[in-house]
């Protein structure tokens, strides 16, 4: 194994454990792993990335989760498959788009400042609004909703 593809013991731990505590299918959450190592520089573009046997070692899965993992790459073209030579590290990776939400205690509550509760007067006995010509035909009492014989009295 390629000494870049080697791991220490805690980092191959940690991405074992991120991987068996995401709540995704595990081909996705290793798709989204590789993806950031690749964007995070693991490994560069035009780099060949390791086989699949290498890989299902390093990530603990099975070489079909990875196969899965790297198809999802492929199709988000940030790696590129060549039959006979390898898998390699798209040459041109196009940034991720990030969306940066604020959303701490703090601003929800700056959000918020100035805003006064106010009662609302609820009508009990509201007449219900005409129907123009052409708009279609009141409805008579008793309605009819779509009910199961629980909603009867």
């Amino acid at each position: 194994m390629a000494p870049d593809t080697m791991q220490d013991g805690a980092e191959g731990e940690e991405r074992r454990r991120r991987l068996r505590t995401s709540a995704l299918p595990l081909y996705v959450a290793l798709s989204n792993l590789i993806r950031a190592e690749i964007e995070e520089g693991r490994w560069s573009p035009g780099h060949q990335l390791p086989t699949l046997d290498q890989l299902s070692e390093m990530y603990g899965v099975a070489r079909v989760t990875v196969r899965q993992a790297l198809g999802v790459l492929a199709d988000d073209r940030l790696i590129a498959r060549m039959q006979g030579k390898g898998t390699f590290v798209a040459d041109r990776l196009t940034p991720r788009k990030v969306i940066q939400l604020d959303s701490s205690w703090h601003t929800f509550m700056e959000m918020l400042d100035g805003n006064l509760p106010e009662t609302l007067a609820v009508e009990v006995d509201v007449p219900l609004p005409g129907v123009r010509e052409g708009e279609g035909r009141p409805s008579t009492p008793p309605w009819s909703f779509p009910c199961s014989g629980a909603c009867r009295s």
